[in-house]
């Protein structure tokens, strides 16, 4: 908020209706605050001068939620003796600026060739990144198996698939097949 005294004096800023967390300054009027959740926040400025005299200036901060999606798939397979392998799918999670997301729960499933598609989850890391594995897959019967991301979520954000990509192509963002090895 500006504000000038027409005789010259000095100001002070406060706030008359804020939401929990906010400051200001009171001689700039610089104001400070980190949503701590989506939703509308009323918000009153008020400006004194020495003698007492007053303005206020009311407005409304509206904190929508961050928009995630999977920024990348890869995938990987070992033999893991005998007859039997297993599939690897490492997610990466972005925001909607492509930052990467830590503590994102990531879910999905694998095709029928795995245990009859359970779905599996995982929570990104610091790098924004975590990973599944399928189960122990019969290498005659299974020649490959595919990974289906189905959900994304995190607090005080929302999962946009229709954002979901791969930079290297090897998956749409969504699903990835994993060849046996």
């Amino acid at each position: 908020m500006n504000a000038t005294d027409t005789e010259g004096g000095t100001l002070t800023f406060s706030l008359d209706v804020a939401p929990t967390g906010m400051t200001i300054n009171a001689s700039t009027g610089l104001i400070q605050w980190t949503p701590s959740s989506t939703g509308n926040y009323q918000v009153t400025v008020r400006v004194t001068d020495l003698g007492g005299l007053f303005a206020t200036q009311s407005f409304t901060i509206t904190v929508n939620p961050m928009l995630i999606h999977i920024g990348d798939l890869d995938r990987n397979s070992a033999n893991i003796g005998g007859n039997r392998w297993r599939a690897f799918v490492r997610a990466t999670v972005h925001n909607g600026s492509h930052a990467l997301m830590s503590g994102a729960l990531m879910s999905g499933s694998w095709s029928a060739g795995d245990t009859n598609g359970r779905t599996l989850s995982c929570t990104t890391d610091a790098s924004g990144t975590c990973s599944v594995q399928s189960g122990r897959l019969n290498r005659n019967t299974n020649l490959s198996v595919t990974f289906t991301v189905n959900s994304v979520t995190k607090a005080g954000a929302t999962y946009q698939p229709g954002s979901n990509h791969d930079p290297d192509g090897d998956s749409n963002g969504t699903s990835i097949t994993v060849p046996r090895p």
